[in-house]
């Protein structure tokens, strides 16, 4: 059942505020996390897709939107799996080496190298996806969509598949690290940068994506 998948993706998010302050514990109970957030990528969120489409049986754009949403997770879930656990496990080892700078400047360039190169691959995924939809919009267009139209299907498919993936990782670092920060451990601007570090290029990624996908589309009909 899918509540058990989320279940598994909370219980980490409730024992960061019971466990020691040990960084490596936060990583285990998060590592664990992912097994709930990969059955959610694969299963859970795809019948939350389906009850909103069911919500929205007068707007064939959110229709379309969801449709395609639901088939990019699935064939995304992988990476994004990939991406959650690379992260969490640079930034417990940020907190683990926060007063040796020598180390500390290694895992930061370590995570900032392990963003880009997963967020291209990402990218890569779903620009992959994209080009295999033109004859889903040439269809669409014939039947009488405008371009208008079009775009904003595309935008709200970016926008909702980007929103997952920053929120599944951001939820299990952010808590994590507010606990260092109420300890005293960790300061508040470092890990303000940190998550800013994750954030923004996954953001810029979603524009880029969103630009290609418009005009691979839009070009060809």
């Amino acid at each position: 059942p899918v509540i058990i998948y989320w279940i598994i993706y909370l219980m980490p998010i409730f024992l960061f505020f019971k466990i020691s302050l040990e960084p490596m514990s936060f990583v285990v109970l998060s590592m664990l996390g992912t097994f709930g957030i990969s059955g959610l990528l694969k299963i859970g969120i795809s019948k939350i897709i389906m009850h909103r489409q069911k919500s929205h049986l007068t707007s064939p754009r959110s229709l379309i939107a969801y449709g395609n949403l639901s088939y990019t997770i699935k064939t995304t879930g992988l990476l994004m799996t990939i991406i959650i656990i690379s992260i969490i496990l640079l930034i417990g080892f940020m907190i683990s080496f926060i007063d040796q700078p020598k180390d500390l400047m290694i895992i930061i360039l370590s995570y900032g190298i392990i963003i880009f190169l997963m967020s291209t691959s990402i990218l890569y995924k779903i620009v992959l996806e994209m080009t295999s939809r033109t004859k889903l919009y040439q269809s669409l267009y014939k039947l009488g969509y405008l371009k208008k139209d079009l775009r904003a299907i595309m935008k709200k498919e970016m926008i909702l598949l980007y929103s997952i993936i920053l929120f599944f990782p951001s939820s299990y670092c952010i808590l994590m690290l507010l606990r260092f920060i109420i300890a005293g451990v960790v300061e508040a601007n470092f890990a303000l940068l940190v998550i800013l570090a994750y954030i923004i290029p996954i953001s810029l990624t979603a524009f880029i994506a969103y630009f290609i996908y418009k005009r691979t589309i839009i070009s060809k009909l």
